[in-house]
């Protein structure tokens, strides 16, 4: 004799007879949703992907949109957790952040890069009238020639060769020395499609440039997660619990 039922066979038999019980689907729904909500929050970033991969990305995007803006936060934090944009993120594009995470688009973000430290300049035997030092880090012949050609209207495909060329370090160098504008220009160019440049603070645009020039993330797509489900999920009115 069993000892429980097979829950299985007895959701089978209800999806199967809606005269009998007309308000299964709403309740199935709603157990699917809180279901996978759960199974979301010890996630890896591994198992986040198996579970995109079993129930689909629409139905993700979907019960993205049922979680609480904590449990959306916390999960970020954990599975991006070098990321400087969380902080301050939106709670919309904490769940893009996670869609793309858990379907591959993006892998999580490096610590950000830092300028090596430059040695301290030796004083001249005679000096004139000094003009106050750039707070942008000086460069040297190669990396000026290099940050010009970085200025300039290329597409990713070069900038990941020229990240190949330099290394991180002088990339990193010759970034920092870029104006807020500049940096902007670029990473409109590197990343057309993202609607997040235009309010991202500057160093933000710079990780992301380094992301996208040294191959750990993609640029952002508008027919990849950014689809009808995916807006209209986003843009739905919360329901009051």
């Amino acid at each position: 004799m069993a000892i429980d039922i097979d829950g299985l066979v007895v959701l089978r038999a209800v999806t199967a007879t809606p005269k009998l019980f007309p308000n299964a689907a709403t309740e199935i729904n709603n157990f699917a949703r809180k279901y996978v909500v759960g199974q979301l929050k010890p996630a890896t970033l591994e198992r986040l992907r198996e579970i995109y991969c079993a129930i689909g990305g629409e139905a993700f995007v979907l019960i993205l949109d049922g979680q609480t803006d904590s449990a959306s936060a916390a999960l970020v934090k954990k599975l991006d957790k070098d990321n400087p944009g969380i902080k301050t993120a939106p709670s919309h594009w904490l769940r893009r952040r996670i869609a793309e995470l858990a379907s591959g688009a993006v892998e999580p973000a490096r610590k950000p890069l830092k300028a090596p430290k430059k040695e301290p300049a030796r004083k001249p035997l005679k000096t004139p009238k000094q003009e106050p030092a750039s707070k942008r880090p000086t460069l040297t012949l190669e990396q000026k020639d290099f940050a010009a050609g970085l200025k300039k209207a290329i597409n990713l495909e070069k900038a990941r060769g020229l990240w190949r060329e330099t290394g991180e370090a002088s990339f990193a160098f010759v970034l920092a020395s870029l104006t807020d504008k500049q940096a902007l220009d670029l990473a409109k160019r590197l990343d057309k499609d993202n609607p997040d440049l235009k309010t991202t603070p500057p160093d933000q645009l710079r990780q992301r440039i380094a992301d996208l020039a040294r191959g750990t993330a993609e640029p952002v797509f508008k027919n990849i997660l950014e689809n009808e489900a995916l807006e209209a999920a986003l843009a739905r009115p919360r329901k009051v619990k």
